[in-house]
């Protein structure tokens, strides 16, 4: 009996990659947040670039009036030679509480992160970015397409 509980309970988390749904997902506007500045310029075209592509591959357009934000905030700390990096991507968007269907608050409705400490900067904040997170993003919209 505990085995099959034990196996239950894993067999339900294994079906979603985080606990956030992204359903009905259609339109986003991209933000990406150097918040020290340490990026250099191109790394952050670079990753705009590779989101608006991949998200328009998907079909999410990624420009709206409403607000609904696909941020990629990538933080960090100078250590002696590297940086300590934090990467998160999150959307950010209006909801509407069910105990108040009037009122009106921001959520955050999907966010992955990543943590790591870099040699290469501006190449590795690029793979956590676009190859880690944004891949991530990617297969979990896939699957709640199905």
């Amino acid at each position: 009996m505990r085995l099959f509980l034990t196996i239950l309970i894993f067999s339900t988390f294994s079906y979603a990659v985080t606990p956030f749904s992204l359903e009905n997902v259609k339109s986003v506007n991209i933000v990406i947040a150097d918040k020290r500045k340490v990026l250099q310029k191109q790394t952050i075209l670079k990753i705009e670039k590779s989101v608006e592509s991949k998200l328009q591959e998907l079909g999410i357009k990624t420009q709206t009036d409403d607000f609904i934000n696909f941020i990629i905030k990538i933080d960090t700390i100078k250590l002696e030679e590297q940086f300590a990096v934090y990467v998160s991507l999150f959307i950010v968007e209006s909801v509407n509480p069910l105990r108040d269907k009037e009122l009106e608050n921001v959520a955050i409705t999907y966010k992955q992160d990543d943590f790591f400490i870099a040699d290469l900067l501006d190449e590795e904040v690029y793979e956590s970015a676009v190859e880690f997170l944004l891949y991530s993003f990617e297969e979990q919209y896939l699957e709640e397409q199905d």
